[in-house]
């Protein structure tokens, strides 16, 4: 069976690239990462979160933000976009009780070749 493989010469090792699984790894600095706030404003049916682009960022941010109990059941959800260096606050439309207490926001974005990146960010919840 060695000899039928035309990809072992000699019955040495497979080659470095022998094409079974593709991996890429992103370049240093291109992905985006938008930032969070730790605290989260709950008031008047909205949630405020707080984001930051940074300014090193080679691409603007834009996704979608959801903000989930620790349980991972979804409060609220939206889109954002901005540009590099900019911040917003986002009022997000509570889809029910939000309460006090742990929360996280899980941003969902690009980088500038396409492929996903997920922030993950452990947020506390504070009324207003």
């Amino acid at each position: 069976l060695r000899d039928a493989d035309p990809t072992v010469k000699g019955g040495g090792a497979l080659p470095a690239s022998s094409g079974c699984e593709q991996q890429s790894v992103a370049p240093a600095g291109r992905l985006p990462n938008v930032a969070v706030a730790k605290i989260v404003r709950i008031g008047a049916g909205r949630a405020r979160v707080k984001l930051l682009c940074p300014r090193a960022s080679h691409v603007r941010c834009a996704g979608t933000l959801r903000l989930q109990r620790l349980d991972a059941t979804t409060l609220a959800r939206g889109r954002f976009a901005l540009r590099r260096g900019a911040h917003a606050t986002l009022a997000l439309r509570l889809r029910r009780a939000a309460g006090r207490g742990a929360a996280q926001v899980l941003a969902r974005e690009r980088d500038a070749d396409g492929r996903a990146k997920v922030t993950l960010a452990r947020v506390k919840l504070r009324r207003f």
